[in-house]
């Protein structure tokens, strides 16, 4: 199966942004309670950090099941696509519920980012998952894109807290 090492990277980097986010917790969570911005990041870079280990596992599954090439791909990324759509709905449910001067506090800046990867990442999947020729990079560079989300959340909260 091609990118195999690639996905095999990309779980360790999810792992590794979820080891960072326990370490980080327990250290930070002594100041008291998070603010509901912080909230939403940390679920946010929870969330990514385990779609990255998740997605990147489907493929190598997929492939012991005996799918190949394009179908490998397609399946991968509508199993992907799915999931990704029900944590998007939960993540703006949330996002929705916080009062006016909360998501002020988010960041009109920080979301826009956030939510532009977010639908990058589902327009990649949706090009595998609808089109015969399915291929690797689409679904790889989808995971870039919910590392990117993980990434911009930690280092947000991580300065906030630090400065």
């Amino acid at each position: 199966m091609e990118a195999t090492n690639e996905l095999a990277l990309f779980a360790e980097l999810g792992a590794a942004f979820a080891g960072f986010i326990a370490i980080f917790l327990i250290f930070a969570r002594r100041e008291g309670r998070f603010s509901p911005a912080d909230s939403l990041r940390i679920e946010s870079i929870i969330l990514a950090s385990f779609s990255a280990v998740f997605y990147s596992l489907i493929p190598l599954v997929l492939a012991r099941a005996g799918l190949t090439g394009g179908s490998l791909w397609r399946v991968a990324s509508a199993v992907a696509l799915a999931s990704g759509f029900v944590q998007g709905g939960v993540v703006a449910r949330k996002q929705i519920a916080l009062s006016s001067e909360e998501r002020a506090a988010v960041g009109a800046g920080h979301s826009l980012i956030t939510w532009g990867l977010f639908a990058l990442a589902a327009a990649l999947f949706s090009l595998n998952a609808f089109r015969p020729a399915a291929a690797a990079w689409p679904y790889l560079a989808s995971l870039v894109c919910i590392l990117a989300i993980a990434a911009m959340n930690f280092v947000t909260i991580a300065f906030q807290r630090l400065l």
